[in-house]
């Protein structure tokens, strides 16, 4: 069942530019709660050295992706919501869906995380404060400040900023309460981490430099998103790391190690004017908060308005303003529940490791786009920002480091989830109103492929698989046909449909052959189809077969139905002649017209004589496709097969037994196949062999009487078969 996404244009709202919609946001995200409250703990672990490597780590791999984003950013037309949007128009509305959904999830969390870094900070001016009561307010606050509008989040943002600045200074101006001939560093240059390992602290770290995704998800609300996402964002991840790597030293040199990691407040108490830190404290914080939410509704009304998730079309209705409001309430919702988790199971240190990994799949995803796009060369991706391969491929590789290091379980099970979402949509087979690039890699894969090849030794005797050529004079054919090609080729092999047909084909008919198309991809078979105008159906499928011996995967064997007393010789004798020249099987089809193709429980496979010899080899007389046909419709109909081969001498009997039985060894048939030699005559074998469904023979020349001859004296269909020669049972 398909899914259809309606394209809906959000209501034009107020348009931020670059600095207040992406490097203000993305600046006060990544300085927030991790910069005032435990960047003074990760030094107190790791030390000097140890904290600058964890920050360089954690810095670069959010570099390379805030890079690989600006790429991304400068290639394409926002069409949707930031994360959601840049993968989505790249590889697929899947994967853009599967990495946006968990990152819905991270940002709940984020603006959870953000408050209870608020509440830290606010403990220390009121340190009695009942937490839970305090929480609701604060949740409750930012809550109705995003609903309200965007606009007034962005616009108390400039006031944030400037009681962040203020912070700073005072935070810098905290050394000078130290005497000068005392500044000297007293923390290690590497830490002894008695609170975790190092892969701990850079789990607890990593959440400072995820802020990056503020300004990307905010594409929406931005003037110029292609623009503003590059530029913003990476001027204020790089004006916070110099921040960060300042801050290492400052806090080295203002406490001793054991005092940084037991007071989580130590910028306050060692700043020069201690409310200004915990204005910015709380600004910071309770900005981060709001940007999270309001990022976080952002994603879930765009997963609600290209109906992505079922039930969520709801969130994906915008106000007459252009806000999301529904979505925001959505998003309220998923954050209370994340703090309840929070409040009841550590807080900020409980939250912040699960924030990591969702961020992580994120930027690992963004990355592999870019490697991806990047690898192939395809025209459609001409970025106006470009960065050298090694990037993305550092900061995918890098993303995928981290998890594995941070916490394996939970990084494959957060992979499993991801994957699992993924496999959700693809079901769903949702239509978005923009492309992506899928089937050009597809098709660029393809060529790397066939280009391999060429300089590879063939071996198709090991990777053949039944690709059947068609030729009908109308769909009715094919529909007749159709169960029995189904068996035939599914689940590995393909059909090829050539409609030959005399004059201007009827408009009705290409419509039922797309459709007949759809049923054989419907039950897992490759399918396309040609049509042929043509006034001489022999030469034209001839023709036809010519021209797909210069195609890269072209069939391997031709399947007719034959049609009592409408077949002319003289046309199948072409068709023959037209499939050894083209190296190519032919299986002609006659059935019993009472009975039809019976229960499909039983198949006669007829083994033209192997003698003298009875050697059991690479390939047989003419019988390997026969046995590979046979074999692929038992499969299909649950059938049970019988090798049948008849001799004239009675000496050859039990040599033509063990050959059989040999054979059906080492053409590893299925478990309950019989073999039977029997010594006479053919017809009168034939006559009396065991009842089957369907009887296969070997075919040398055409001979419409005989055929039909075989399929009285069986009382069955018959499939008449001729190798192609490059097909083998036994390989």
């Amino acid at each position: 069942m398909s899914d259809t996404i309606a394209a809906k244009t959000p209501v034009d709202a107020t348009r931020l530019g670059t600095f207040s919609g992406v490097y203000v946001p993305t600046l006060l995200t990544v300085m927030g709660a991790i910069f005032f409250l435990r960047e003074g703990w990760v030094v107190g672990n790791a030390g000097i050295g140890g904290a600058l490597l964890i920050i360089a780590l954690a810095g670069s791999i959010t570099l390379a992706t805030a890079l690989s984003i600006a790429t991304m950013a400068s290639n394409i037309r926002l069409q949707a919501v930031g994360t959601f949007a840049l993968i989505s128009q790249s590889v697929g509305v899947e994967i853009g869906g599967a990495v946006a959904l968990p990152l819905f999830f991270a940002q709940a969390a984020a603006t959870v995380m953000y408050i209870f870094a608020f509440l830290e900070g606010l403990s220390w001016l009121f340190p009695d404060i009942p937490a839970p009561a305090v929480l609701a307010a604060t949740f409750t606050a930012i809550v109705v400040i995003a609903w309200a509008s965007t606009a007034i989040v962005a616009r108390t943002q400039y006031i944030v900023l400037a009681v962040f600045v203020a912070a700073i200074i005072s935070i810098a101006a905290g050394i000078n309460e130290i005497p000068a001939s005392q500044r000297q560093l007293q923390v290690p240059f590497w830490g002894t981490f008695p609170d975790g390992s190092f892969w701990y602290v850079f789990a607890v770290f990593f959440p400072a430099v995820t802020g990056i995704l503020t300004g990307v998800n905010m594409s929406g609300s931005l003037k110029n998103p292609r623009r503003s996402i590059a530029r913003g964002t990476i001027a204020a991840l790089l004006t916070a790391l110099a921040i960060y790597i300042a801050g290492v030293f400052w806090l080295a040199v203002v406490a001793d190690e054991a005092t940084l990691r037991d007071n989580l407040l130590v910028m306050v108490d060692r700043s020069a004017f201690a409310p200004l830190v915990v204005a910015g404290i709380l600004g910071t914080n309770f900005s981060s908060a709001l940007s999270s939410l309001v990022t976080g509704a952002r994603i879930l009304e765009s997963l609600g308005r290209y109906a992505i998730v079922p039930g969520a079309e709801k969130f994906g209705h915008l106000s007459p303003s252009g806000e999301p409001r529904r979505a925001t309430l959505g998003t309220a919702a998923v954050a209370a529940l994340l703090a309840l988790f929070g409040l009841f199971s550590g807080g900020l240190d409980a939250i912040a490791p699960l924030l990591t990994m969702f961020f992580l799949i994120a930027y690992g995803m963004l990355n592999a786009v870019v490697v991806i796009e990047q690898s192939f060369g395809l025209v459609s991706f001409r970025p106006r920002f470009r960065i050298p391969r090694f990037v993305p491929i550092y900061g995918a590789v890098g993303c995928l480091f981290a998890m594995v290091l941070i916490s394996p379980v939970f990084g494959v099970l957060a992979l499993l989830c991801a994957g699992a979402v993924y496999a959700f949509l693809q079901n769903r087979k949702l239509n978005v109103p923009w492309s992506d690039v899928r089937s050009g890699l597809l098709v660029t894969i393809a060529e790397w492929i066939a280009r391999k090849l060429t300089t590879t030794r063939a071996a198709s005797e090991r990777s053949w698989k039944p690709n059947v050529l068609v030729p009908v004079r109308s769909t009715d054919e094919l529909i007749r046909s159709y169960r029995f090609l189904v068996a035939l080729t599914s689940p590995a092999g393909g059909i090829s449909v050539l409609l030959v047909y005399p004059a201007d084909l009827p408009k009705n008919e290409q419509v039922r052959m797309r459709g007949i198309i759809r049923d054989f991809q419907s039950d897992r078979v490759f399918s396309r189809y040609t049509v042929i105008a043509s006034d001489n159906y022999a030469r034209d499928i001839g023709i036809a077969l010519n021209v797909l011996q210069g195609a890269f995967f072209r069939p391997n064997t031709v399947f007719y139905r034959l049609q009592r007393g409408k077949d002319r010789e003289p046309v199948l004798d072409q068709l023959l002649q037209h499939a050894v020249e083209a190296e190519m099987g032919l299986a002609l089809l006659a059935e019993e017209p009472q009975t039809e193709l019976g229960r499909e429980q039983a198949i006669n496979v007829w083994i033209t004589p192997q003698g003298p010899e009875w050697q059991v080899g690479l390939r047989l007389k003419n019988s390997d496709l026969s046995l590979l046909l046979s074999y692929q419709l038992s499969q299909n109909w649950g059938a049970r097969i019988t090798l049948i081969t008849v001799v004239q001498d009675p000496d050859e009997r039990l040599r033509a037994q063990q050959f059989l039985e040999e054979l059906i060894e080492l053409g590893r048939l299925p478990h309950g196949t019989r073999a039977i030699a029997i010594e006479g005559d053919f017809r009168t074998t034939v006559e009396r062999a065991p009842q089957a469904d369907l009887n296969v023979f070997g075919l040398q020349q055409v001979d419409l009487d005989q055929m039909w001859a075989l399929v009285s004296a069986t009382r069955s269909s018959c499939l008449f078969v001729r190798d192609s020669g490059q097909e083998s049972a036994l390989a």
